[in-house]
C-alpha cells in the first residue's frame, strides 16, 4: 500500500485509466483535498493489466487541521470492489474563513467480459445466465458534514443501481446499505434453434460512482458548526456467483470466471425441475430434488432481476423431492403482471435459475 502526505493541503486529483488491450480492466478516479493549497499537486497514472489486485491510500493535511483520505481496492480474482473515504474539518479562524476537508473515490470500477457457450439444439425455453452479488457498506455524516455514493453492476444489458444515496450537511444520519442483487441476462431466446454451438459475449461490471465525504466548518452567527464525513464500504461490492443455464459453458478473460464453474451446483446433491404447469394461470408447482439435507432458499424475479415473491427462505428440508407452489402474487399479495419471471434456488453450495411464463 502506498501512502502520500504532505504538510500542507493541496488539491489532488489522480486517474488511473488502463490502456485497454482486453475486455477486462479496472479504473479509478480519486483525490483527497483540502483547503489553504500549497499550489502542489500529486497525481500518478498508472494501469493494471493482466494483474488481480491494485489498492492504495492517499492521505492530504491542512494547515489548519482539516485532512481528507480515501482509499480503494479491486480485486479481479475476488470480483470485488470496495472503498473508503473520510473527511474532517477543524478550524480557528473567526468568520469568514471556511475550511474543507474531503476525501473522494469518484469512480473505482471492475470490469470483465464473460463469453457463454450456447450448445446447439431447439431451446424451447430460452438460455439464461445469473448473476448475484452484495453490496454492503455506510455512509455517515456528523452536523456540518457530508457524505454520498452510488453502487452499480451489470450483467450485458441488465443494470442493477441503488441510485445517489446522500446524507447532507447538517443533517447527522447514516446508511446503511445491505442489500444483495440479481440479474439475468437472456442469451438465447425461447424458441430458437441453434445450428451449431455458438458464443455470446456480455460485460460484467461492478462500479462505484460518487463515493464522497466532505467536512464545512462555518459560522451560523451562533457559533461554528463542524462534523465529518465518512464512507465505508469495505465489504464492497462483490459478485458472489454466476451461472447459466444447463448446458452453457462460459469462461471471462480476466480469468475471475473460469471455465463454467463459479457458482455451479452440484447436479449430484441438487436439482431444479422446470414448473408445472407452465404457461401458468393464475398459480404454478416448483419442484427440486436433493440428495443430501439441507436449507433451502426460492425465489422469484422478474425479467429486470427484482425480487417479486421470497417462496422459501433457509427453509430446511430433507433428501428427495419437494415441490413449492407460487401463487402468481407478488410480497405485497398484488397480482403479478403477465410476462416471464425466473425461479432461483440456492441449495446444497449451488444454485439454478430457470424461466416460467404467467399468461392472462
Amino acid at each position: 500500500m502506498r501512502v502520500l502526505r504532505i504538510g500542507l493541503a493541496a488539491a489532488t486529483l489522480l486517474a488511473l485509466t488502463p490502456a485497454i488491450a482486453a475486455a477486462y480492466y479496472v479504473s479509478f478516479d480519486y483525490y483527497a483535498y483540502a483547503t489553504s493549497s500549497d499550489g502542489v499537486t500529486i497525481s500518478d497514472d498508472q494501469t493494471l493489466q493482466d494483474q488481480a489486485y491494485v489498492d492504495g491510500e492517499y492521505t492530504k493535511t491542512g494547515d489548519f487541521g482539516n485532512f481528507g483520505t480515501c482509499w480503494f481496492a479491486v480485486d479481479l480474482m475476488d470480483r470485488s470492489v470496495s472503498a473508503t473515504a473520510h473527511s474532517h474539518g477543524l478550524v480557528f479562524d473567526p468568520w469568514p474563513h471556511y475550511a474543507v476537508g474531503s476525501g473522494r473515490v469518484n469512480d473505482a470500477i471492475f470490469s470483465d467480459r464473460v463469453t457463454f457457450t450456447a450448445p446447439a439444439g431447439l431451446h424451447a425455453d430460452g438460455l439464461f445466465a445469473t448473476m448475484t452479488g452484495t453490496m454492503q457498506g455506510t455512509i455517515s455524516s456528523d452536523v456540518g458534514a457530508g457524505a454520498k455514493c452510488q453502487l452499480v453492476a451489470y450483467l450485458g444489458a441488465q443494470k442493477h443501481d441503488t441510485g445517489l444515496i446522500t446524507v447532507g450537511i447538517d443533517v447527522a444520519n447514516t446508511i446503511v446499505v445491505d442489500e444483495a442483487f440479481t440479474l439475468i441476462q437472456q442469451i438465447v431466446a425461447p424458441g430458437t434453434t441453434l445450428s451449431h454451438p455458438t458464443d455470446y459475449s456480455y460485460d460484467v461490471k461492478l462500479g462505484m460512482w460518487n463515493g464522497n465525504a466532505w467536512s464545512v466548518n462555518f459560522n451560523t452567527g451562533s457559533g461554528y458548526v463542524s462534523g465529518d464525513g465518512d464512507l465505508d464500504f469495505d465489504d464492497g461490492l462483490r459478485i458472489t456467483s454466476l451461472t447459466a443455464s444447463d448446458g452453457v459453458t462460459f469462461v471471462s478473460e480476466s480469468g475471475a470466471f473460469s471455465d463454467g464453474v463459479t457458482g455451479v451446483p452440484d447436479a449430484a446433491r441438487m436439482q431444479l425441475h422446470q414448473n408445472a404447469p407452465n404457461p401458468f394461470n393464475p398459480g404454478t408447482r416448483i419442484a427440486f430434488t436433493l440428495s443430501e439435507a439441507t436449507r433451502v432458499d426460492l425465489r422469484v424475479y422478474d425479467l429486470a432481476g427484482r425480487l417479486v415473491a421470497t417462496l422459501l427462505d433457509g427453509a430446511p428440508y430433507g433428501t428427495g423431492r419437494h415441490e413449492a407452489f407460487w401463487d402468481g402474487r407478488d410480497a405485497a399479495g398484488r397480482e403479478a403482471a403477465a410476462g416471464t419471471y425466473f425461479y432461483r434456488i440456492e441449495a446444497a453450495g449451488g444454485s439454478e435459475t430457470r424461466p416460467m411464463v404467467l399468461v392472462k
